[in-house]
């Protein structure tokens, strides 16, 4: 077995493993794409040479096409792009340049309300400290909003003093259940709602 052969084989777990909460449709592709990979590296059991059809040329219409995300794949951008921003604007100490980080991620109301949270922690010198990593479980649209199922890990964001170098907020737990609504405006995907759900969730 080709040195090729033995990764294709040893990576498929992995890969799978890792977009299987990205939903089984997607996994399976995955898995399809590595077997494939295999089979072009020598893994095949017949040697037998197998003729390849034609690879056609995308037309330049085709090409754009590609290139663009799904709907689906805009909203968990936009969702994943919320939690960075919202790190970036407590770390900007300063409402102006806050309000501007959050501005293409959040509702006019949810940027208000974040800036008012993130200068409650400037008066207290305090600064993020790590980040919220999403584990997308689930998008859903209906009457042109776009709801995200969330099982996010909080157990490495956290808040740190600059007069001390403590962290006097505790850190959250590693399965957050989240319902979080993004509605369409001027073109952008912008977080407008976040509920935590009861239940417990398995990224």
């Amino acid at each position: 077995m080709t040195l090729a052969c033995k990764l294709a084989l040893a990576d498929r777990p992995r890969v799978v493993g890792a977009l299987a909460g990205l939903g089984n449709r997607l996994a399976l592709a995955a898995l399809a794409l590595l077997a494939l990979l295999a089979g072009l590296a020598g893994c095949a059991s017949s040697p037998a040479p197998v003729p390849l059809p034609h690879k056609a040329t995308p037309t330049p219409a085709q090409r754009v096409a590609a290139s663009r995300p799904t709907r689906r794949q805009a909203v968990i951008a936009a969702y994943i792009g919320s939690w960075a921003a919202t790190t970036r604007s407590l770390d900007a100490r300063s409402a102006s340049r806050a309000r501007a980080i959050l501005a293409p991620y959040l509702t006019a109301d949810l940027v208000r309300l974040t800036v008012r949270t993130d200068e409650e922690d400037w008066s207290a010198d305090e600064v993020a400290d790590g980040n919220v990593i999403p584990h997308v479980l689930a998008v859903r649209f209906s009457g042109g909003r776009a709801y995200v199922h969330d099982c996010a890990d909080f157990s490495h964001a956290g808040l740190r003093s600059l007069r001390t170098g403590v962290i006097p907020a505790s850190f959250g737990r590693p399965r957050v259940n989240l319902i979080v609504t993004l509605v369409r405006h001027r073109g952008r995907w912008l977080v407008s709602n976040m509920v935590p759900v009861l239940r417990s969730c398995t990224p």
